[in-house]
């Protein structure tokens, strides 16, 4: 008598994946226009987007009151991913506050599951672990302000000036 241990590997997998993180695929800094920001969401183990659909990402830059919204598409998970991203371009007019650029809305359509076929819970943006979201893994600020002079200051004295003298003039502008 065999026993099937003795035979077959088998293991069984029954955990569903889940969401590890977001991260840039982008180095720290200031963004403007056109800058673009890879957003990348990891996941605990490779996952399929079935279904035809989509994974849908809100960002906080806003423009306005117009939040900025990625999509990641099915094709984007392959046979199986660890890591899917969209890619954020900048436009004039969008802007946090500081370097908190995260996901504040997360969602999805078709199915999430591993290659042992589990299925993800539906996700949403809850299901971003705490101390996982975009802002606490980079530190990326969009900023489409444009400079604008505050100050124009001289230290030398009062009086005239003929031509070829110099007067030192400082400009201050209201960012760098």
């Amino acid at each position: 008598l065999t026993n099937l241990d003795d035979t077959r590997t088998i293991r069984v997998d029954g955990i569903r994946p889940l969401i590890a993180s977001i991260s840039a695929g982008t180095p720290d800094g200031t963004y403007g226009t056109g800058g673009a920001i890879v957003v990348r969401v990891n996941f605990t183990e490779a996952v399929t987007l079935s279904g035809g659909g989509t994974m849908a990402l809100t960002l906080n830059s806003e423009n306005g009151v117009t939040p900025v919204s990625l999509s990641i598409p099915a094709v984007s998970f392959g046979t199986g991913a660890t890591t899917v991203s969209a890619t954020y371009t900048v436009v004039s007019g969008d802007s946090t506050s500081a370097a908190d650029l995260n996901v504040t809305d997360l969602s999805v359509t078709g199915t999430i599951q591993d290659l042992a076929l589990n299925a993800s819970d539906p996700l949403d943006e809850t299901d971003i672990p705490s101390g996982q979201n975009l802002a606490d893994n980079s530190s990326i600020i969009v900023d489409t302000n444009s400079a604008i002079i505050e100050s124009i200051t001289t230290d030398d004295a009062d009086g005239d000036y003929n031509i070829g003298d110099t007067v030192h003039v400082k400009v201050t502008f209201s960012e760098g």
